[in-house]
């Protein structure tokens, strides 16, 4: 598989799991906890949510960049 379509793959199967991850950011979920990975991308995250152009974390291409970042 290229690394293009293992890119995509990944991201479809990130958004897909969306709302488990928001199941386990409000604790919906009992005993779930996040990844190691998971954590690196949350802290990445928390660091860009502060500024006033937040919203580039939805980009696709930014999407792309933080997994890479995480693995």
């Amino acid at each position: 598989m290229s690394e293009y379509k293992t890119l995509t793959y990944q991201i479809k199967k990130a958004r897909e799991k969306k709302s488990r991850l928001q199941a386990t950011i409000f604790d919906e979920i009992p005993g779930a906890v996040f990844s190691d990975a998971a954590n690196k991308a949350l802290q990445r995250g928390l660091k860009e949510f502060i500024k006033e152009d937040w919203r580039k974390v939805f980009d696709d291409d930014n999407f792309q960049d933080q997994i890479i970042a995480i693995t």
